[in-house]
């Protein structure tokens, strides 16, 4: 989970580097700030019906995934 606070603090810094944009670089921190906190929500429901380690290994699957192709997606506005 540590990546994800890390993420959150230096996104404009990392997105400076390839976008020029501070308009689009400010939609995407609304919009991924709006998506974090609906997935606590979802969270919670899935977590009820499936049970705490297998959402919990999606979470850490998908920031794994993440972590790895992170400079792959920089370059591309649509998966920023």
């Amino acid at each position: 989970m540590s990546f994800c606070y890390f993420i959150k603090v230096v996104f404009k810094n990392f997105g400076n580097l390839n976008f020029n944009d501070d308009a689009f670089l400010t939609q995407v921190a609304g919009t991924s700030f709006f998506c974090g906190a609906s997935a606590r929500f979802i969270w919670g429901t899935v977590q009820d019906f499936i049970g705490f380690k297998k959402v919990y290994g999606i979470i850490v699957f998908s920031l794994t995934i993440c972590a790895f192709t992170i400079n792959e997606i920089a370059y591309s506005r649509t998966l920023y």
